[in-house]
């Protein structure tokens, strides 16, 4: 089984296809199941079947469907390694959200399993358990209601606020895959600060990081309630949009405009019927904020001048929008 193992290792997929077509993953599957083995026999198998799931094009279902019942025993393994390859291939059989295989991961009721291992104290079966998460989230919406529940987003905190860059960026990536369609239990995200972290991450932490989280704000914005937009205005996140517009990093650029709109469009609705202007525009353009936009009006990318455009042409004094 070892050197099976090494032999798909490789990444020569007419030897995966051949190792499965002689019924190999069949044989080890059925093997499980029997006696208890030593724990090196099931870090074997782990390993072997992860090898053959993965790797595109990938196998198809009706090839490799026995694989999803030895999974859901492994998975609860207390063994890191096991654990670690387990999770592994349920990267792989979840990539693409391939219809066949989430049915198999769900009809084995593995997503309870998954979603308990994002609390895992070893950060490398964490990060896994997250992207197995995120590619479930991100086939469609009906999944991700499958998946959001109170045990995900309280697990979601430890890997935001994580000391490893790598967890804390798979976090924002899993969150922003479960947002991407649309979310509407919002309370989760304030309930269990999941907010704060977020915008913590865009104040302070790495440019590779603050991207996914600051798209996860924006994804936030988008659909949340007033009360909670005026959460993250009351924690300060316009002047760290602000800031972060200055990045040479487009795609953050890109994501802080896009989050920056949909907070001036909440502070629309701040304050008394009264008010001529948004406080928020007018808190800007008090403290000579509004100039990154000059700036950013003449950016070579085109899709961030035109962003500028409109959201200048709806919130500011049009003397200076050119």
């Amino acid at each position: 089984m070892w050197c099976l193992a090494n032999i798909c290792g490789e990444n020569n997929l007419k030897l995966r296809d051949e190792i499965i077509e002689q019924g190999v993953l069949n044989l080890v599957v059925r093997e499980l199941c029997k006696t208890p083995k030593k724990v090196l026999y099931y870090r074997t198998a782990a390993w072997l079947i992860s090898n053959l799931v993965r790797g595109t094009p990938y196998p198809s279902y009706d090839k490799i469907e026995k694989c999803f019942s030895a999974l859901t025993h492994l998975i609860d393994y207390k063994d890191n390694t096991i654990q670690q390859h387990t999770l592994l291939s349920l990267i792989f059989l979840s990539e693409e959200a391939r219809d066949d295989n989430i049915k198999g991961i769900m009809d084995n009721s593995l997503i309870p399993k998954i979603l308990n291992h994002i609390g895992n104290e070893d950060d490398k079966i964490s990060i896994n358990a997250l992207k197995v998460t995120g590619n479930i989230a991100k086939g469609s919406k009906y999944l991700t209601h499958n998946l959001c529940g109170h045990e995900l987003f309280k697990s979601l905190p430890r890997a935001l606020t994580s000391l490893n860059p790598l967890l804390r960026k798979e976090a924002c990536n899993t969150l922003g895959n479960i947002l991407i369609d649309g979310f509407d239990d919002h309370d989760y995200i304030t309930d269990f600060d999941i907010l704060y972290n977020l915008i913590d991450i865009i104040q302070h932490d790495q440019e590779e990081i603050k991207v996914p989280a600051t798209y996860c704000l924006f994804k936030f914005l988008q659909g949340c309630p007033q009360e909670d937009a005026l959460k993250s205005i009351d924690r300060g996140v316009v002047v760290i949009l602000l800031n972060n517009l200055r990045s040479l990093n487009t795609t953050l650029v890109d994501y802080s405009l896009q989050a920056l709109y949909k907070i001036l469009e909440h502070g629309d609705n701040v304050g008394s019927q009264d008010q001529q202007i948004n406080p928020l525009v007018w808190e800007i353009v008090q403290n000579n904020l509004h100039l990154v936009f000059e700036e950013l009006h003449q950016h070579q990318d085109d899709n961030i001048s035109l962003k500028v455009e409109v959201l200048v042409k709806k919130f500011f004094n049009t003397e200076w929008q050119n």
